[in-house]
């Protein structure tokens, strides 16, 4: 074999190495850019993953401030007003029931023992942030004659306050002459006994009487004042 010969076959040689070596860059190049376009898939996957869990979790946080403005307390849901104790200021009203619903031409029933009354305390229950906003009216009188009491609340049927809510409790009930439907509760202590009527409510309490007919006289002459 001539130097030539030699030569050429070293040449070849070195061809097919540099071709390996190419071909070898070139898939290790078109790995590499694989990988990069897997990485930035993966990447762009995460990122719309994060972004759907933030979105869910902005829209959780939007509705545990909305919802409780929209649904409660102090909300209004469906045209209902509701309220616990500590959304509720008091004050001693210088007026009875009667006095207030002639002021203020506004046609509530009251209980009629202010002739004969050994005692008569009204107190005003108002929105504790909008104070120009009676929430439920209330008044004690102790009977003259038979030294019964009675505490009446009266509100509006569009407001719920928590302070009632033993009320909604009563099983048993009975039928005014004009069809208005009377629950009472009877305990040991007394009479607890709520209707709704021309719009409001009305809570009663009878501490020192378990004589229904007596309760049942005094509600009846509330509708003949």
């Amino acid at each position: 074999m001539t130097g030539r010969e030699i030569h050429q076959l070293i040449e070849e040689e070195h061809a097919e190495q540099k071709t390996r070596i190419y071909e070898r860059i070139h898939e290790d190049a078109e790995r590499i850019i694989i990988q990069k376009a897997q990485e930035r898939q993966r990447r762009k996957r995460l990122i719309i993953k994060y972004c759907s869990v933030a979105a869910v979790l902005l829209v959780v946080l939007c509705l545990s401030v909305i919802l409780p403005i929209v649904l409660n307390t102090n909300g209004n849901n469906g045209g209902v007003l509701k309220y616990d104790n500590t959304q509720i200021v008091y004050s001693i009203s210088a007026e009875n029931i009667k006095e207030y619903a002639n002021k203020n031409n506004v046609n509530i029933l009251f209980v009629d023992w202010y002739d004969n009354a050994d005692g008569c305390e009204t107190i005003k229950y108002c929105d504790a942030e909008d104070e120009s906003v009676l929430v439920y009216i209330s008044e004690r009188l102790v009977n003259g004659d038979t030294g019964k009491a009675v505490l009446l609340s009266v509100m509006q049927n569009k407001i719920v306050v928590t302070t009632f809510d033993s009320y909604e409790e009563a099983k048993e009930s009975y039928n005014l002459y004009n069809g208005t439907a009377v629950h009472y509760i009877v305990s040991f202590s007394g009479i607890k006994a709520h209707f709704e009527y021309n719009g409001y409510k009305y809570y009663l309490e009878f501490t020192n009487s378990t004589d229904l007919e007596f309760v049942k006289e005094t509600i009846e002459s509330m509708f003949n004042n």
